[in-house]
């Protein structure tokens, strides 16, 4: 173990997204103790909130991360009932800006009819690059539709599987998810319970990097530091959880 001071506790949870807090609030209601580490000085992960003050006293919020709350996901609307918060429908359109006009846009409806007239598991490419698609859809067609999938799933085409995205649409759909909605009050007010539940407990830890884990059976130690460099004291507990983004990962 580390010559470190040492902080003990039932879980460990990295990463004070949406999914690290929900994880937290969670592991609390069942009665554990838990150390909650965020790399940033902010909680919400991908949810950032800032809000822009007007000359007259108001204020309004301004979106730096997510904006739109797509469909009727349950475990959301849950979060945004408990914070008595009311998501507001917003219908809009998909437009294209093309050869210096702004066009309605099919491609995301388009690449939805791609993926349900596949009947194997192939990449997104080689099914736009199908003789029968080329003949169905035009090429700015297939070519929006790629954009599309690349965009919205974050995924690039010729590694998108058709099999993995259909079965994405076919969830998008059981939670209308082709409905948008905005949070008027902010997105990051549908945390607020959470973060506030975290922060009575006193175990946030803002700006906490973790540099090393290493665990065994019912044991882990996670070394920290600050953004400064400066070390923080070994955390200690049975359990880890880790709530980071693939990409942050990826990257270590």
């Amino acid at each position: 173990m580390s010559s470190s001071p040492v902080i003990r506790g039932d879980v460990i949870v990295l990463g004070a997204g949406a999914a690290g807090l929900a994880a937290a609030a969670q592991l609390f209601r069942l009665g554990l103790t838990v150390n909650l580490l965020e790399a940033r000085s902010r909680v919400g992960g991908r949810i950032h909130t800032v809000m822009h003050h007007s000359g007259l006293g108001g204020s309004s919020p301004v979106e730096l991360g997510a904006e739109l709350v797509h469909g009727k996901a349950p475990s959301l609307w849950q979060l945004c009932r408990r914070s008595k918060i009311r998501p507001r429908e917003i219908h809009l359109p998909h437009l294209l800006f093309a050869d210096g006009k702004w066009k309605s846009a099919e491609g995301a409806q388009k690449g939805q009819e791609i993926l349900q007239g596949s009947d194997v598991d192939v990449s997104f490419e080689e099914a736009l690059s199908r003789p029968e698609i080329g003949k169905k859809y035009s090429s700015a067609q297939r070519r929006f539709a790629e954009m599309f999938v690349e965009g919205f799933y974050v995924a690039s085409s010729n590694q998108a599987g058709t099999s993995g995205l259909a079965s994405m649409e076919n969830a998008e759909e059981k939670i209308e998810g082709d409905r948008s909605f905005r949070i008027a009050e902010g997105y990051h007010s549908v945390l607020n319970p959470s973060v506030k539940d975290v922060q009575r407990r006193g175990t946030l830890w803002l700006n906490a990097i973790a540099k090393g884990v290493r665990w065994r059976k019912y044991h882990v130690e996670v070394n920290a530091v600050t953004q400064t460099l400066s070390p923080l004291p070994c955390f200690v507990a049975k359990q880890l959880v880790v709530a980071l983004p693939v990409a942050v990962l990826a990257g270590h």
